[in-house]
């Protein structure tokens, strides 16, 4: 690495922020904003090789621009200079000889060794959270009830219903939501959950595009995904054999999309509205190797005008064979990203009772009791198998608890020692989702919003009982 002049901090965190957002460094560690005597070596070093990948980034960024192609997303811009950060500490090991010699002058042994493990700990412990967070990388996705659903009804073995006279009309539901898929014996394939990734991909391209409830007229529903892309994203390995793989499995889902349909209810009341049934697509193909897709601009419209989550891309990189790992991985990731279950501290926290409710895909408690009675093998272990894959795949922590995150009691602890289903499907999980943003400022909004509205409502009622009067 050239060496580079020597940075202050006198900059502001405001202004350093400003600077490394150039080159999606918006959230870097703390180390290149504040400090204290014992961190000065670790953070000159950061400013060091953050002063070389500046000129890096933005010379690969104009290139890109100038070859009309994209560049490197933010997260693997991260964990590429993650490995140059290590890079540039083997390749300066001289100058920081040299910088630690003059630090150490002076002190006791106790004390250097002190001073040495602060500096390294600090700077290796800032690079490590900065590795996982490429790890387990969240975006921002907009949801709404019936994409949160779209999964557990994908862990279906068929539909709930098919109606032969009716141009065999598939149904199938899923809590308030419902969706009706014409000609479903005419399809080559059926609602699996490489269909609900690709839902999920083409709403992550669309929330990128869009700002948040934007009005109809303005909304942008065109999208399009690179196979390469795709394959990237759900952790394929890109082979000949692997993109014509992944072009006919993207034929089949677009080709189930577009003649899909959905309505969805109140959570509330657990009922249907009368809402008409909305199309999803409104045209989807793979051409030259780019999945081209409109979304039908009421469902677009319904979408945008939902709410915002952050969805773990990792989620997409889970293995299809089990149907009822996305489902569970998905649920987990609504309930977690839930305004409202974040405001009363209940949103890392779900019943074993609901996750069993999207592993459509499992046999029921009756089923299993009617045959082979192996409760454990098929229900209870296959459940703490997908939660021990998502920690694995992606870094959700889990354990069990009672009502409210509660210690489990002993009674608790000896049924799920025996197996006992009643115990079991009564308990609770306490889980934490990495890298989540902090959602603080949003709950302000809302109840800000909520105050605004109350005022409202008081000022037009008083307004109203004076008329009368």
């Amino acid at each position: 690495m050239r060496k580079t002049i020597k940075r202050t901090l006198e900059i502001t965190a405001e202004e350093e922020k400003a600077q490394l957002a150039l080159i999606g460094y918006g959230d870097y560690p703390e180390i290149i904003i504040e400090g204290d005597d014992n961190k000065d070596i670790a953070i000159d070093m950061a400013f060091a090789y953050l002063d070389n990948l500046r000129l890096e980034n933005l010379a690969e960024k104009q290139q890109a621009e100038q070859q009309n192609t994209p560049c490197n997303s933010n997260e693997y811009k991260r964990l590429v200079n993650v490995g140059k950060a290590i890079q540039a500490l083997v390749e300066n090991k001289e100058e920081l000889g040299a910088a630690l010699k003059k630090k150490l002058e002076g002190l006791k042994e106790t004390d250097q060794y002190e001073l040495i493990g602060s500096a390294f700990s600090f700077l290796f412990s800032s690079l490590y959270n900065l590795f996982d967070k490429c790890r387990y990388p969240v975006v921002p996705i907009y949801n709404n009830p019936a994409t949160n659903s779209f999964a557990a009804m994908a862990a279906k073995k068929a539909p709930d219903k098919i109606d032969l006279y009716a141009n065999s009309k598939a149904t199938f539901s899923q809590g308030t939501v419902q969706m009706i898929v014409e000609g479903y014996n005419n399809l080559i394939s059926t609602l699996r959950p490489s269909t609900a990734k690709l839902l999920d991909v083409l709403a992550l391209k669309l929330t990128d595009q869009n700002s948040f409830n934007a009005k109809k007229e303005r909304i942008k529903p065109d999208v399009k995904i690179p196979l390469l892309e795709y394959a990237e994203l759900k952790g394929m390995s890109v082979t000949k054999s692997n993109k014509n793989k992944l072009r006919q499995e993207a034929s089949r889902d677009l080709e189930l999309l577009r003649v899909a349909t959905l309505r969805w209810g109140d959570k509330k009341t657990k009922k249907r509205t009368n809402q008409p049934f909305t199309n999803i697509t409104s045209s989807g193909e793979v051409r030259n190797s780019v999945i081209y897709y409109r979304f039908n601009l009421d469902f677009a419209s319904l979408l945008i005008g939902a709410y915002t989550a952050f969805f773990p891309l990792n989620l997409l990189k889970l293995d299809e064979r089990n149907v009822n790992l996305y489902a569970v991985g998905r649920k987990l990731f609504e309930n977690y990203c839930n305004i409202g279950n974040i405001e009363l501290n209940r949103n890392n926290i779900i019943g074993i009772a609901t996750i069993l409710n999207v592993c459509n895909g499992m046999p029921t408690y009756e089923e299993v009791m009617a045959s082979d009675r192996r409760i454990k093998d098929r229900i209870i272990l296959p459940v703490e198998k997908i939660l021990n894959t998502l920690k694995e795949v992606c870094g959700y922590s889990w354990e069990y608890c009672g009502s409210g995150k509660a210690a489990l009691t002993e009674k608790q602890c000896d049924g799920l020692k025996n197996s006992d289903y009643s115990v079991f499907k009564a308990m609770y999980i306490h889980y934490e989702i990495p890298n989540m943003p902090d959602q603080t400022e949003r709950i302000e909004k809302r109840n800000d919003n909520r105050e605004q509205r109350a005022l409202t409502s008081k000022k037009r009622a008083s307004a109203k009982s004076k008329d009368e009067v």
